[in-house]
């Protein structure tokens, strides 16, 4: 499992091995309220607030704290 995490975008990019080459297998974003005040249930509904970890079937991490502190950081 290889994941690519963009402070500038908030997103994280999840690949998997498969058969020797790592593949996207999903891209996590943390979407600004207004944002998501903008979507549609439908578009609520399958957004992916937790990335789970393959290693693991009990462990997810949140999105959001990915990117917690990161404009704290940027002041």
């Amino acid at each position: 499992e290889y994941w690519i995490v963009s402070p500038e975008m908030k997103s994280v990019e999840v690949s998997y091995n498969q058969d020797g080459r790592f593949e996207i297998v999903a891209t996590y974003v943390d979407y600004l309220q207004e944002d998501i005040d903008d979507m549609t249930d439908e578009e609520r509904a399958a957004v992916a607030w937790e990335i789970p970890v393959s290693l693991y079937d009990d462990l997810r991490v949140s999105v959001k704290e990915i990117f917690l502190d990161l404009d704290t950081l940027a002041q």
